[in-house]
């Protein structure tokens, strides 16, 4: 996690009028704008690197308390990031690289030590996708929960908070520029970037419309609208499976996070197929999805111990159910 004292000094080497102890008041000020950029540039890298840990997984809720699944099986810290958000200037995303595969362009040399070089891109093109990477962070750190808690301290699904998150996700949906457009109900895995993006938006669906699964799941009943809610977190499950093993292959920074989620919202889905009212929704096509996503690509398994210990857990799961 990064350290917000030193993001903080960092800014105020640019910024002479910031007070050391009032890092809301951090103004980006300074002749060199390429050291402004920078800096701007490592602040959202940084965040939306942290906060990849903290979305894209469905919401458990668990002693009385939502977390994440991530932060339910780890103590991780928070770093105070989020407290500059509101004054650190968006980046102008000129001049931006990407990282690629040295055989996806014979002849290429690698000029950094893990086999992958650099290329320039457009800014338009890569310059959408970072801003549109950052909103998405910023809504889902607001809220992307939908409960309530009842008098007595009970944690219950709300379908009004769950409506109004989805209307939000659709509105960043309907922002996004046509290069960085992909087709919801298209099952056709897009380009790299535009895929990622994919894989974002059905996780908060999954994010949003979990907590209406898990009531069903503690009740042993549901209301149509329930029901109605229910299905979307299926539909979305159906949409997602196939994107994020394609971002699980082609996302390096991001496979652990990715692999999680996996996991999360394959056993999600499984601890509601004992649930009476929610058999319906368990087509042939759910199951192969299912079944689909115990076989990420072993290679890349490999390379990670805790992904390995993963992804046995969730073969044993999906040999029980008799998906493997």
């Amino acid at each position: 996690m990064v350290d917000s004292a030193q993001m903080t000094r960092i800014l105020k080497r640019l910024s002479p009028r910031c007070p050391s102890s009032s890092p809301s008041a951090v103004e980006l000020e300074g002749s060199d704008v390429d050291t402004i950029e920078l800096t701007r540039r490592t602040y959202w890298g940084a965040l939306l690197l942290e906060k990849q840990v903290y979305v894209g997984i469905c919401s458990l809720i668990i002693i009385n308390s939502i977390c994440s699944e991530i932060t339910c099986q780890f103590d991780v810290a928070k770093s105070s990031i989020w407290r500059l958000d509101e004054h650190v200037p968006l980046p102008a995303c000129h001049h931006v690289w990407k990282y690629i595969p040295d055989d996806a362009l014979p002849g290429a040399k690698s000029d950094i030590s893990n086999g992958t070089m650099s290329i320039g891109l457009d800014k338009g093109d890569s310059g959408s996708f970072f801003l549109a990477e950052i909103a998405m962070r910023r809504m889902l750190h607001r809220c992307n929960t939908a409960v309530k808690a009842t008098r007595s301290g009970k944690y219950v699904y709300a379908p009004a908070i769950a409506l109004e998150l989805e209307r939000q996700l659709e509105e960043w949906y309907s922002y996004l520029p046509e290069m960085n457009r992909f087709e919801r109900g298209d099952a056709s895995v897009p380009l790299e970037q535009t895929n990622f993006l994919r894989v974002q938006y059905y996780c908060c669906k999954l994010s949003i419309y979990w907590p209406a699964i898990f009531q069903v799941i503690q009740d042993g009943k549901a209301t149509p609208l329930l029901l109605e809610h229910c299905q979307i977190f299926f539909d979305s499950y159906l949409q997602v499976t196939p994107s994020i093993l394609a971002a699980f292959h082609n996302c390096v920074a991001h496979r652990w996070t990715l692999f999680i989620t996996i996991f999360t919202n394959t056993v999600a889905v499984m601890s509601a197929a004992h649930t009476a009212c929610l058999e319906e929704f368990f087509s042939d096509q759910l199951y192969q999805c299912l079944s689909v996503s115990g076989h990420a690509d072993q290679t890349i398994l490999q390379r990670s111990p805790s992904l390995m210990m993963l992804q046995g857990v969730l073969e044993e799961r999906l040999m029980k159910a008799g998906l493997w």
